[in-house]
């Protein structure tokens, strides 16, 4: 059974963490990138901004990163 793995890394080394999952990817590991979903561009057009996220923004990412693991 492949080993699966959460590639955590903060949203501005997304570029370096894509990376780092091609190399994992590789080597046969299913891996979990929090800045791989559907809904990323919306998400990104909050992060890029100065707008903060709201709480129920922050409840349902974490919650979501919470149901991939």
């Amino acid at each position: 059974m492949p080993t699966k793995v959460y590639l955590a890394h903060p949203y501005a080394e997304r570029e370096y963490g894509k990376k780092i999952q091609s190399l994992l990817e590789g080597e046969g590991y299913i891996v979990t990138n929090p800045f791989d979903r559907e809904d990323q561009e919306a998400i990104s057009q909050i992060a890029d901004s100065d707008r903060p996220f709201t709480y129920s923004e922050c409840e349902a990412l974490v919650e979501g990163d919470l149901g991939n693991l």
